[in-house]
């Protein structure tokens, strides 16, 4: 259990901001491009600045992820742990890297 303490920590703070990123993509997504439509809404450009700066908080909590895997895999290597525990700490070094970047390709324009 002591080998795989890094990796929860790492999955939940990776699934933590995935979650987060996903739901504003969602939300970014399904602003109407009319102003009039929004009604109470704060307007797209501000929605979309909120996100941005969102996505860039959660790309931080992504790379704090990316550093306890990358921090696990260092140590699973250096105690010759088994296999599938170094492909699992490399996994979880190289998905939130790309995870982090990723909802910054939908923001509307």
């Amino acid at each position: 259990m002591k080998k795989y303490i890094l990796s929860i920590i790492s999955a939940l703070l990776f699934l933590a901001a995935t979650v987060v990123s996903t739901l504003l993509v969602i939300e970014l997504l399904a602003l109407p491009e009319n102003p009039t439509e929004m009604g109470e809404s704060i307007g797209k450009g501000l929605s979309i600045a909120i996100s941005i700066i969102f996505f860039a908080i959660a790309a931080i909590v992504q790379a704090v992820a990316a550093l306890l895997a990358l921090i696990g895999l260092i140590v699973s290597k250096k105690t010759l742990a088994p296999r599938g525990v170094v492909v699992l700490y490399a996994v979880q070094t190289a998905l939130p890297i790309v995870m982090a970047a990723l909802p910054f390709l939908f923001i509307p324009s």
